[in-house]
């Protein structure tokens, strides 16, 4: 039988004081869709969000579907249903729950262009890659490698508290030794940072799988699959090309001529001369 309960209390063990200090303040995340189904709000740093954008990346990714035609409504004659990124929507959804942004950055290659005012009305700075399709490539991986690392080592130099950085891109190679997407991602986990990483289910790399164990509450990855019914809309293109689309109709081909040499006249002796012996007589 267990002794009587003492009802004096434990000296030796005094219960801790209670503080009356308030908990620190933390700002909850946006209740957005993951792959796996609607996510938990979380906490993240008191600092700004960064949003860094791979265009080229996140442009391949939507593809043509069955759902670029919308249920009940029949495709134009004469056109083929097309699906493009809604960046007014795309943008809205990356910042939901996140103000306020200190910093917005897309790089791109040459089709960035027909989407550059949108950017930059939207706060962003926009680069272009000009080039080959290899050194394009390498430029968008650069530019937003290096920006993403300028931001951090700011933050460190001005003593001032990590934030959330919003990385748009599935890119996880190794840019040819250089700075890369993962290791500046890596390095802003290590810094305290919170990273929030979007891409599409068909071009995430392998490379950030690591980081949902190892960087357990501060890395949340976010398939653009989830919100693909927000962010795609239907366009539907003509097939002779449209200029507010952005496809042009194909140039005809002009007859060739036949001239003697450079800087001559065409050679029109020699057909006159042809259809006279064709001529009946």
């Amino acid at each position: 039988r267990p002794p009587p309960r003492d009802p004096t209390p434990n000296l030796h063990h005094p219960a801790p004081p209670s503080s009356s200090a308030p908990p620190p303040a933390v700002r909850p995340w946006s209740t957005v869709a993951s792959g796996s189904g609607p996510s938990l709000p979380i906490s993240r740093p008191e600092g700004a969000t960064s949003i860094f954008v791979d265009h080229s990346n996140i442009a391949l990714g939507v593809k043509p579907s069955s759902t670029a035609v919308k249920p009940g409504e029949k495709p134009v004659k004469g056109a083929s249903p097309m699906v493009e990124l809604n960046i007014p929507a795309l943008l809205r959804v990356l910042e939901e729950g996140l103000q306020p942004v200190e910093r917005r950055m897309v790089a791109g290659s040459y089709t960035l262009h027909a989407l550059e005012k949108t950017y930059e009305q939207a706060g962003y700075q926009v680069a272009i890659a000009s080039g080959k399709a290899f050194d394009k490539e390498h430029f968008v991986d650069t530019a937003i490698s290096s920006d993403m690392m300028r931001l951090l080592l700011k933050h460190e130099t001005e003593r001032r508290p990590p934030g959330t950085l919003v990385f748009v891109s599935g890119d996880g190679n190794a840019n040819q030794g250089l700075t890369s997407f993962v290791t500046v991602l890596e390095y802003a986990l290590s810094l305290g940072w919170t990273v929030v990483h979007w891409a599409w289910r068909s071009s995430l790399s392998g490379n950030y799988r690591r980081f949902a164990t190892e960087h357990r509450g501060a890395y949340h990855q976010r398939l653009l699959d989830s919100v693909r019914h927000r962010i795609v809309k239907s366009v539907s293109v003509t097939i002779a090309g449209s200029a507010s689309t952005g496809f042009r109709a194909p140039k005809k081909k002009k007859p060739t001529v036949n001239f003697k040499g450079p800087g001559k006249k065409p050679n029109t002796k020699r057909k006159k001369r042809a259809k006279k012996a064709k001529a009946p007589k």
